[in-house]
């Protein structure tokens, strides 16, 4: 066993002596993926003189290098073959415009293209992509290199384990967040709208994502605000805007969120509520590699007048016949809420009452909250009402809250028959922080003015009646309605043919008539005459002269 195992040993050490080629392996270097313009690593492989029975270098005499991959010509701007020692000194072996690439080294000094007896160096292979990259294209590089050591030579073959893919439109992005939720925004009030979330995909540079160009669609009465968490700035609404400086959108294979503002001026007071849902557009940019994207907010703001966002009014007998003996009325309730995203308070200053039907004359107005409190009074309906607390301080509803206020009116006597109760109520509003209050960056809201509120039909205090009745030689129209405004109707006479009609309006109304088939349709007006019970119009018939033959 002995004897057997010694010439083991001596065979080994032979084989190594004899200068049997060199350790060499491909490192399977696998590189992130490479955007438009990059340079980068793409192969890497391993090289010793691992021979311990002689003295020589080895040297390196010529290389050649293709590409495997799919890259063509196009796609790359310059190759480089690289060498580097354990110190970390690193030689160019060779260069070249692109693949394929070969060089004969023999006329390089030795000590550029030599391993040292028992050293090792790396090699490396670098490319430069342009800017015309193929989405999905690789690059998988063959490197043979010719190699010398004493009286023997040869080729060593290495071929890249792990090809390097291009990445074109998927090199960076950005995607719209379902967030901040939507909401109410009024007067001087200052929120996000739109976060858009921007990120750069693993790659082979360094570089991260920069803003250039920015468009956001949305009304232009607003402010527009581009918040990147270092900076904020003012973006016009409605076209291009091409940015004076890059702006920082995302660190290299990192991700960020964009923010967009919205402040409303506090001159700004909308008849309408006025939707906030900007599309917006971006030009991100990776060193030189530009996209476009273009996102939509996908929950709508909406700005307001300020004030009570939700309003209603109710009246319970609207529509209704009540006596006109009636004394006193819970006329109506008003229902209150500040539903917005802001955090100011409101204060209720006063009611004011307009009289749009027929009755106006009240004794007294009262006004209840909700919790039964009497908050207002006010005799007639004149002026306006003061609104106040039980303290005597202005009437102030929470940011968030809600208030129901009831109207009981009196009537001083007996009400018109046929008069009609319909009262707009305008209320003087204020939304602003008061002055007692700690300031807060959500509470910037400074309004002040009248909300309005109509009920949707009136109430009525008896019925009155319109007859027409034959007075001596004359048909006269009459009511008893003491507010008769306007009465329309047709009159219609037996024998039409034979009978001439003069009609005339009395007590002030206007009579208008045609003819018709059968008589005539007329209507009446009051005009600025006070309507009033009585006569409304006369009508005398007379025959028409018939001629006999």
């Amino acid at each position: 066993m002995m004897r057997v195992f010694s010439a083991f040993v001596f065979g080994a050490l032979s084989l190594w002596a004899l200068g049997q080629p060199e350790f060499f392996q491909d490192l399977a270097y696998g590189g992130k993926p490479f955007n438009p313009g990059d340079v980068g690593l793409v192969m890497k492989a391993a090289l010793r003189d691992n021979d311990a029975g002689n003295t020589d270098p080895i040297y390196f005499t010529r290389l050649s290098l293709e590409n495997l991959g799919n890259a063509g010509p196009g796609e790359i701007e310059w190759v480089e073959v690289r060498m580097e020692d354990p110190s970390g000194k690193t030689l160019l072996l060779a260069q070249g415009s692109g693949f394929p690439l070969f060089e004969v080294l023999l006329g390089r000094p030795a000590e550029e293209r030599m391993i040292p007896d028992d050293g090792e160096a790396t090699l490396t292979v670098w490319v430069k992509v342009t800017k015309n990259i193929v989405e999905g294209h690789t690059v998988q590089p063959k490197l043979v290199l010719g190699w010398a050591e004493g009286e023997k030579g040869g080729e060593i073959v290495l071929t890249d384990g792990a090809p390097e893919k291009f990445l074109v439109a998927g090199s960076f992005s950005a995607k719209i967040l379902p967030g901040p939720a939507g909401g109410n925004l009024n007067p001087g009030d200052q929120f996000p709208v739109a976060e858009i979330e921007v990120w750069d995909t693993a790659d082979v540079n360094p570089w991260g994502l920069d803003l250039l160009r920015i468009r956001i669609d949305g009304p232009k009465e607003l402010v527009w605000i581009l918040d990147n968490k270092a900076q904020k700035v003012e973006i016009p609404a409605g076209r291009d805007h091409v940015l004076p400086e890059k702006l920082f959108a995302a660190l290299d294979e990192g991700k960020n969120v964009l923010t967009v503002h919205v402040r409303v001026p506090e001159s700004f007071y909308p008849k309408e509520p006025v939707a906030v849902a900007p599309t917006i557009t971006l030009v991100l940019v990776e060193a030189f590699h530009e996209q476009t994207f273009k996102v939509s907010d996908p929950v709508a703001d909406r700005v307001l007048a300020a004030g009570f966002e939700e309003l209603s009014i109710e009246v319970a007998q609207a529509g209704k016949i009540l006596d006109p003996s009636t004394r006193s009325l819970s006329y109506s309730l008003l229902k209150l809420a500040d539903r917005d995203r802001n955090a100011t308070p409101l204060i209720l200053h006063s009611l004011r009452l307009r009289a749009l039907g027929t009755v106006a004359e009240i004794a007294t107005v009262e006004v209840v909250d909700g919790g039964g409190r009497f908050v207002g009074f006010g005799k007639g309906i004149k002026d306006a009402i003061p609104l106040l607390s039980p303290d005597g301080k202005p009437l102030l509803v929470l940011d968030e809250g809600d208030v129901a206020l009831r109207v009981n009116l009196t009537f001083s006597g007996k009400l018109p028959l046929g008069g009609s109760l319909l009262l707009a109520h305008d209320l003087d509003v204020e939304e602003k922080l008061p002055r007692d209050w700690l300031f807060r960056s959500d509470a910037l809201t400074n309004f002040r003015g009248t909300q309005s509120l109509v009920p949707s039909a009136a109430v009525f205090f008896g019925k009155p009646t319109v007859k027409l009745a034959k007075v001596e030689d004359r048909a006269i129209l009459s009511t008893d309605g003491e507010t008769i405004g306007f009465v329309s109707g047709k009159l219609s006479v037996q024998p039409w043919e034979f009978v001439d009609l003069s009609a005339q309006g009395l007590s002030g109304y206007k009579l208008t008539t045609n003819p018709l088939e059968d008589g005539l349709s007329l209507t009446l007006e009051a005009g600025k005459t006070v309507a009033k019970a009585g006569d409304l119009a006369a009508f005398v018939p007379s025959l028409k002269p018939v001629r006999v033959p």
